[in-house]
């Protein structure tokens, strides 16, 4: 059941956010990865030089539709290029400031930015515009803003970005969610986040403490490490996570033969994650510089490196 609730299928998308182009809904449709692959970050995205063909061919057209405008705005802004994409998402939103898209994406620009009073509005209106929000994530993207926007001042927090108490352990005991429906939906919304957020620690604290209640403790304990390595701003409850499963597995007979095995395991997934994401990133440049914008799933397939999965799930 456990590695059943955690393989779902996702978005694919940028490294710190969710950005609409018209490569969005591709990809999400062709895409597929697990709870593991969003740990370690073996997470396919599309690299520099895609988004810099992107850019030079839009900028030889003589016209652009509203289409082409947020493809190029989502261009440049994963360039890192936030001025050139404010300019021309402005000019969007003065035509079109009942746009969903307009407005989420000017959201994660502002998030970018690190204007988080400015990214929340934004999003607070694309949600009004569309509550289900992306990918059916409702308001959990509103809520992870509002959590970055609170840390300016309160720097170590004592509430989650869903508003549960770290304090109280295991989420449960704040949610009390008895059915696994519930979880389900849990885990579906904390891996959507992830996957459209890969650098949100705190995401990956909530997601560990699913995972525990759920019995997985190996890749429980794999969820707390990526959030401490991510510097998690609750630094001690991170530690005293990693500290409990640790205690755990000490407790039982043959499951844990050195204190630091798994965490030796963990870096070594960690680089061979990051080695194949190398060979992703070579294989798109590859596909991109025979004047083709290929989708993750086509980059993928034409691989030379598998994924990698190794034997944590199994209990």
């Amino acid at each position: 059941m456990r590695i059943a609730l955690l393989l779902v299928v996702f978005s694919l998308s940028d490294a710190t956010a969710c950005l609409w182009d018209r490569d969005t809904l591709r990809d999400e449709i062709t895409s597929k990865t697990s709870a593991y692959d969003l740990i370690v970050g073996q997470v396919a995205h599309h690299g520099s030089a895609y988004y810099e063909k992107r850019v030079e061919a839009l900028g030889q057209k003589v016209s652009l539709d509203m289409g082409e405008k947020q493809d190029l705005a989502v261009a440049y802004i994963r360039l890192g290029d936030f001025v050139k994409g404010e300019e021309i998402l402005r000019q969007l939103y003065q035509s079109h400031p009942d746009e969903y898209s307009v407005n989420s994406n000017l959201a994660i620009l502002y998030k970018k930015k690190g204007n988080y009073a400015t990214a929340y509005s934004f999003m607070k209106r694309a949600l009004e515009i569309k509550p289900e929000g992306h990918m059916g994530l409702g308001d959990w993207y509103l809520r992870r803003i509002a959590y970055d926007k609170v840390l300016l001042e309160k720097p170590i927090p004592k509430l989650n970005f869903l508003g549960e108490k770290y304090e109280d352990g295991e989420w449960r005991r704040t949610q009390k969610l008895k059915f696994d429906a519930e979880k389900q939906k849990r885990a579906r919304y904390l891996t959507q986040l992830i996957f459209n957020d890969r650098e949100f620690a705190d995401a990956y604290l909530v997601l560990g403490d699913l995972l525990k209640e759920i019995g997985d403790k190996n890749l429980a304990l794999r969820a707390y490490m990526r959030a401490k390595l991510l510097k998690h701003p609750n630094r001690k409850v991170v530690v005293a996570r990693i500290d409990s499963v640790i205690q755990q597995f000490k407790l039982t007979k043959g499951a844990w033969k050195k204190q630091d095995s798994e965490i030796i395991k963990f870096k070594k997934e960690l680089e061979g994650a990051a080695e194949w994401r190398r060979d992703f990133e070579k294989a798109e440049n590859e596909l991109v510089n025979s004047a083709h914008f290929p989708s993750l799933a086509e980059t993928e397939s034409k691989m030379n490196s598998k994924r990698f999965y190794p034997v944590v799930n199994k209990r």
